[in-house]
């Protein structure tokens, strides 16, 4: 006796088979989002190093943490720096990559910026299109007024140097990550150099970026 095969499967379990496809997806997202926000975290703590070290080597090389990037500097005072604005940027960038961010030579002279910023116009670290919030491939304003972020979008970047040498980077003003909160006092945080942005500080460039999005990054050399 010949037996009837079954064709396919009925529309009761494709519609069986679809809801769990759903409720596996529902709950993969979740992880899927933390992978990928500890990733970002990571390489905005990457990026935050090389931009530490290029301090660093910049200091052996001149004698000082970027001079010229603004500010009162003294030798008995500990100071931070607000990247996310455009000027404070490029100084930063003009101090460590040795030129302009298109390429071409810091203006000469006796007291011309390569005199100011940068003598030798040493490469001390590179910028990728990916450090600025502003970039736009069509747009060239970005260069000279560019904004500086993390790499989850925050542009509220904070740089500190410890100035009198004493090996602690203290009596900075402003917002601080909790692993960071001596470094407002007397007390201090062991360090030369440290860069930072925090979940608490993410400033106005970004509007769109939510405290949720963004997170306490920094490192310290």
């Amino acid at each position: 006796m010949l037996t009837r095969r079954r064709q396919g499967f009925t529309l009761i379990e494709l519609l069986v088979v679809i809801a769990i496809i759903g409720i596996l997806a529902t709950a993969l997202v979740p992880a899927v989002k933390a992978v990928k926000m500890a990733a970002r975290k990571a390489q905005a703590k990457s990026v935050f190093a090389q931009w530490a070290t290029a301090c660093t080597l910049y200091k052996k090389e001149y004698g000082a943490y970027l001079p010229n990037l603004g500010g009162t500097y003294s030798a008995a005072t500990d100071i931070a720096h607000k990247l996310d604005d455009p000027g404070r940027s490029l100084l930063f960038v003009k101090h460590l990559y040795g030129k302009n961010l298109n390429g071409t030579a810091l203006s000469s002279g006796t007291t011309g910026e390569r005199v100011r910023f940068n003598r030798q116009a040493m490469e001390f670290c590179a910028f990728s299109q990916d450090d600025f919030f502003n970039y736009a491939p069509s747009n060239a304003d970005w260069q000279t007024n560019p904004i500086l972020q993390d790499r989850l979008g925050n542009p509220a970047i904070r740089v500190c140097f410890d100035l009198n040498n004493d090996g602690l980077v203290k009596s900075v003003s402003g917002i601080l990550p909790v692993d960071l909160a001596d470094a407002g006092g007397t007390i201090g945080v062991p360090g030369r150099v440290i860069i930072f942005t925090t979940d608490r500080d993410i400033g106005t460039a970004n509007p769109d970026l939510s405290p949720s999005e963004a997170a306490d990054i920094f490192v310290i050399q």
